[in-house]
């Protein structure tokens, strides 16, 4: 907790026979975060292992199959009743892989004619909209016809003398234009200027155009049947092969990434060697492991880590604080040394959130939402933890506030305390947000010291943090001197903010002078906390007063009262959630990370491990 992981590099030369033992060794212990080898004039990387381009394609192969039949790969499974069939994977997967293609394949046919069965049946709809004669379409030597959609029409400029009707199907037109068989070539060219499609309904236009329809409609019916026959198929397959596929999957996988590791590593005539980082409190128990699988014949070093070494990045927080790295892994992960803000947004974003919303209310309402969420979306669970945590914040302070649903009234059952009313209290409220922020800033800043104490000393810690609590309290003499609340003359807080922007430039160049007046703007937009919580319990004052007035008495004005309460507190939940959650980060990543943070480290991804999204 506030620090990562303590991790050591080590360095590894593997006899060529002792490998598989080695590669299978460092698989299951899942510690070892690989450094890739750049190769050099001395030393060349390994190449992956025969066999890997079948496993690739066997990969391919699984993911596209369970693509078509919709099942999940990111369960890591292997059963054992399907996990002897090691040998019998290429095969088996190749012809599953061709026929879930067939079957696709005849999906894909089925639905193509689906789509000129029914072209074909809409080109009779609207044909039978114009007219239901087939007389006036048999064929003529001195008359011509045109059939079709036309895109903007202007009908005066039909100058021809023909014939013609047009229609608006669907909002779009269509039109039926019959002319001498002499213009028929200058009827086409005006067509043409029009983006007209034309319909061939040579066959339509016939005394058979009953028995087309219903032939057309037979097929039809039969093509869906058969379009249904193959995705019972698909999911008949998918039942049978869901958990096998599965097991597949996970082991083809974890042959992959032990026959593509040659990659990472260095090779030299008789052995290969790696690099890698594994957290410290453990190097040992591993060592020993990996000595008992290659009976100790190979070579395990360890080396000093060198300020220039990109160390990965492993966080260690307790259950109930670990769900806030999300906002790490969302924003960036601390380097290597630097301290974890893990604990810090875990104390603080709940507390903002709650204390935006604040409402007993809305925050038992939200707490419903987000468990039931939970439990829909397990792999998400993280995230909904905070804002679980955020719901009961808000719980409390809608407690404090005397506010449920935007009133004291708890649907007439009892009233609320009214500790602090926000509508009443507004200045005090903005004070309130103000010092929140102050306190926030400033806990920023010390952690900021600490990190610089520990990475470049007291000297410089002392030029790019100590300087703001300097300028902090230049700034307050000066307030105190004019206001008359002391004696010391102004001049010495005049004085005091010389030798901070002193320190300040010494410590953080032109910028630190620059970002100056921004320290005094970061307490201000604490403000939000005020604002935004305001503006909601104001809202939803609107919506129960609204409501009061609605339920006059009678039925209808009870059904109308009850809808507008539960959608108007329904939409200022859901925006006093985003709220609440954009606002509260927000002051994290600008406000506080800004005075301490600079992240960039990389994640810790032991070789054999899949990684939460």
């Amino acid at each position: 907790m506030l620090k990562t992981q303590e991790m050591s590099k080590v360095f590894m030369v593997i006899p060529k026979d002792r490998f598989e033992k080695t590669v299978d060794t460092l698989y299951k212990l899942k510690v070892f975060h690989i450094i890739e080898h750049t190769k050099t004039d001395e030393y060349d990387i390994g190449s992956p292992i025969l066999g890997t381009d079948i496993l690739s394609d066997i990969q391919v192969r699984i993911r596209s199959i369970a693509s078509q039949l919709k099942i999940n790969l990111q369960e890591d499974i292997q059963d054992p009743l399907y996990s002897g069939f090691v040998n019998e994977i290429p095969t088996q997967i190749i012809k599953l892989h061709n026929e879930v293609s067939d079957i696709i394949k005849d999906i894909k046919k089925c639905e193509d004619k689906k789509r000129s069965l029914n072209q074909e049946l809409k080109v009779l709809e609207t044909l039978d909209l114009f007219t239901d004669s087939a007389e006036i379409f048999k064929k003529s030597s001195h008359i011509v016809y045109r059939f079709g959609m036309i895109h903007d029409l202007d009908e005066d400029a039909l100058i021809l003398e023909n014939e013609h009707e047009l229609k608006t199907i669907e909002g779009q037109p269509h039109i039926l234009i019959f002319a001498k068989k002499k213009d028929e070539k200058h009827l086409d060219e005006i067509l043409g200027s029009y983006k007209f499609k034309s319909f061939e309904i040579e066959k339509y236009a016939s005394d058979k155009r009953k028995l087309i329809r219903k032939e057309l409609e037979q097929n039809l019916s039969q093509t869906n049947e058969d379009i249904l026959q193959c995705k019972n198929q698909l999911v008949l397959l998918s039942k049978m092969w869901k958990r096998k596929l599965q097991t597949f999957n996970t082991i083809v996988s974890e042959k992959l990434e032990k026959y593509n590791l040659p990659l990472s590593m260095g090779i030299t005539k008789h052995s290969y060697f790696i690099k890698a980082y594994v957290p410290t409190d453990i190097l040992y128990k591993v060592k020993h492991q990996l000595f008992i699988a290659t009976d100790r014949k190979i070579i395990f070093k360890i080396e000093n880590l060198h300020h220039s070494d990109n160390v990965p990045v492993k966080l260690k927080n307790p259950a109930v604080v670990n769900s806030f790295e999300f906002f790490l892994k969302l924003f960036a992960l601390p380097k290597y040394g630097e301290i974890d803000p893990t604990m810090f947004i875990f104390l603080s974003f709940p507390f903002f959130f709650g204390f935006i919303l604040g409402d007993a209310g809305y925050g038992i309402i939200s707490f419903l939402i987000f468990w039931f969420l939970k439990k829909k979306m397990p792999q998400y669970a993280k995230f909904f933890n905070i804002l679980l945590l955020s719901s009961i914040s808000s719980i409390i302070f809608g407690y404090i506030f005397g506010e449920f649903f935007g009133g004291a009234d708890v649907f007439g059952l009892f009233t609320l305390t009214v500790y602090f009313n926000r509508e009443l209290q507004m200045i005090a409220l903005l004070v309130i947000a103000i010092a929140m922020g102050f306190i926030h800033v400033n806990w920023g800043l010390i952690v900021g010291f600490t990190n610089e104490l520990r990475s470049h000393g007291l000297k410089k810690a002392i030029y790019t943090k100590g300087s703001w609590w300097l300028l902090q309290i230049s700034v307050t003499l000066i307030a105190l001197s004019y206001l008359g609340m002391i004696k010391a003359p102004v001049t010495i807080g005049y004085a005091l903010m010389a030798i901070s922007a002193v320190m300040l430039f010494l410590g953080e160049g032109i910028i630190g002078i620059i970002e100056i007046p921004g320290i005094f703007t970061n307490f201000l937009s604490y403000g939000r906390l005020m604002a935004v919580g305001a503006s909601s319990v104001g809202l939803a004052v609107v919506i129960n007063q609204l409501t009061s007035q609605v339920m006059t008495g009678s039925i209808s004005g009870y059904i109308i009262g009850t809808l507008i309460f539960i959608l108007g507190h329904t939409i200022n939940l859901l925006l006093g959630c985003m709220g609440s959650f954009l606002h509260s980060l927000r002051l994290h990543y600008i406000e506080f990370f800004t005075k301490f943070y600079h992240g960039g480290g990389t994640e810790y991804k032991p070789f054999g491990t899949k990684l939460e999204g």
